[in-house]
């Protein structure tokens, strides 16, 4: 037997509506794809300091039968990463997807940017010139730096 009232109810649904927003926000994901089809999702948010998880499918070379390869780039290559990766400090991290071209990464949180709460940075996710007949993408994904 139910002895919550209809008010009773309403009210614990509200609190918990209350409760779990700020979790919501915390999971906003940006989904989109590329002009041949390649999805990737990132999260819309990204809290100083800690990485940024973000998956993708499709991403194939051109005859379809490997994955790409994937370098990441942070605001158009200005922010400098800390170790160069294939000669070059633009690159952040290269994901290698697997063959039907799915792949998922945590980006590291670029501490030496000195990005703080509020602004607004792009993630750059770029294939075709690291991998053996890769696929040409370019894709580029707004995030907002969040405290927490």
């Amino acid at each position: 037997m139910n002895h919550l009232t209809r008010s009773g109810r309403l009210s614990m649904a509200l609190a918990a509506a209350v409760l779990l927003a700020p979790l919501a926000a915390a999971q906003e994901i940006f989904e989109g794809q590329t002009s041949d089809g390649a999805g990737y999702s990132v999260p819309t948010r990204w809290v100083v300091g800690q990485p940024l998880a973000l998956e993708g499918t499709g991403w194939t070379d051109l005859a379809g039968a490997g994955g790409s390869t994937i370098a990441v780039v942070y605001d158009f290559g200005t922010v400098r990463a800390p170790v160069l990766i294939d000669g070059d400090d633009e690159i952040w991290a290269v994901i290698e997807a697997e063959a039907d071209g799915s792949w998922s990464f945590s980006l590291p949180f670029p501490d030496s940017a000195n990005w703080a709460a509020g602004e607004t940075h792009k993630v750059h996710l770029l294939s075709g010139s690291l991998g053996t007949n890769d696929r040409a993408r370019g894709v580029a994904v707004d995030v907002t730096i969040a405290a927490e």
